[in-house]
């Protein structure tokens, strides 16, 4: 048969095809289409499906925010308190709604192409989840609809298992890709961020000391006030822990003050900003400072229903 030549070797034809084929069994090529909003992408796919390619099977990817159907959690209002409750109650099996997608995996794969809407409105009669049922989809779709973030922020690409590689990319209005970049790697923190995040330890610390004092006594509280009544034995962060996390952020509260008198309120490169954390002594290891703030803002919004935004302020780093 005929051959192909690569670097002066000479490989018969049909096992060039044979690669090929392989490859494509492995890794099916898909196609990414990205865009700022998910109100624009919705246009995307209204205007999809009119065409005659809308036999093609497709998904759209979004937040918590856009697909999760849970109450409790649909109620919060920031989007990494949203994230922490939805990740408790899987790990304690308490939603129904990724329950019962678990269980209807190969149904939901058969779904028709759908926007964000319509999976929800599905999800909502079905009672299955339609923030995972979307993950899902996205494994055999032929075209993935996104934002822009879910393909620019390596994080969010991670997290959603978005593969680049042998897939063809359309950026919608790709003019806006730089500003996207930029805002993807920034991040704003205030004084007052910190100031609400010392007040949120304090909060913790008190509610151990509580939790500890009406374990030595053997006594219910007669509190009634139920925010100082907190059981904390479920933090797996120790009061020493987070005596010194409190301390790490009072001197980042003075550090972000001395920058703020010399240089005022304006932007600086990243690398300001991590001397800024290691001047303040964080401890970026596995299992250091902030993987200990990630501990208390879910134990906090898990099962106080408390919201500290604040004093997450510093994970964006």
């Amino acid at each position: 048969g005929s051959i192909f030549r690569s670097n002066g070797k000479i490989f018969p034809t049909e096992f060039i095809n044979k690669l090929k084929f392989n490859d494509i069994l492995e890794a099916p090529i898909q196609i990414i289409y990205a865009s700022r909003t998910h109100s624009q992408l919705s246009q995307v796919v209204k205007e999809f499906k009119s065409t005659d390619y809308n036999r093609m099977k497709i998904t759209v990817l979004g937040s918590r925010d856009q697909l999760c159907i849970h109450p409790e959690v649909k109620s919060l209002e920031n989007s990494s308190d949203k994230i922490s409750v939805c990740r408790e109650k899987i790990h304690r099996k308490a939603c129904l709604f990724y329950r019962n997608f678990e269980i209807s995996k190969p149904d939901i794969v058969k779904l028709p192409s759908m926007d964000i809407e319509d999976l929800v409105k599905t999800g909502i009669q079905k009672k299955f989840c339609p923030y995972f049922a979307a993950r899902e989809l996205k494994e055999k779709a032929d075209i993935i609809f996104m934002p822009y973030n879910y393909l620019l922020d390596a994080k969010a690409r991670r997290i959603h298992k978005i593969n680049v590689r042998k897939s063809i990319v359309i950026f919608d209005e790709a003019h806006n890709i730089e500003q996207q970049c930029e805002d993807a790697a920034s991040v704003m923190i205030s004084s007052l961020d910190l100031a609400a995040c010392l007040d949120d330890t304090t909060k913790v610390m008190q509610w151990m000391i509580n939790s500890k004092s009406s374990e030595d006594s053997s006594t219910i509280s007669t509190d009634d006030n139920e925010e100082n009544n907190i059981n904390t034995n479920a933090l797996t962060i120790t009061q020493d822990q987070i005596s010194n996390l409190k301390l790490k952020i009072m001197k980042l509260e003075e550090l972000l003050d001395e920058m703020k008198t010399t240089k005022g309120n304006i932007p600086s490169p990243g690398d300001v900003a991590f001397k800024w954390l290691k001047n303040a002594e964080i401890d970026f290891t596995a299992q250091g400072d902030i993987q200990q703030l990630q501990d208390i803002n879910q134990f906090m919004t898990a099962r106080c229903n408390y919201n500290i935004r604040h004093i997450i302020i510093l994970l964006a780093f």
